[in-house]
């Protein structure tokens, strides 16, 4: 189970990447942690990451992260 205090730079270390669910759409996709590092920081929570998220497909913004 990953930590709820996990941040971005734990994605980068272990050469992961987010998994993007919408919960509108229900289409789901691999995110690359890099530009989110850049933009909001190595020590930035992973779970505040979903709050900035916008689904390509449908244009929503609820969705879930997994990593």
């Amino acid at each position: 189970m990953p930590r709820e205090d996990a941040c971005l730079s734990s994605l980068s270390k272990h050469g992961l990447k987010l998994m993007v669910y919408c919960l509108g759409c229900k289409r789901s996709s691999e995110v690359d942690p890099r530009p989110l590092i850049e933009k909001y920081g190595h020590s930035y929570p992973i779970q505040r990451v979903q709050r900035h998220l916008k689904c390509v497909e449908c244009g929503g913004r609820k969705a879930t992260v997994y990593w």
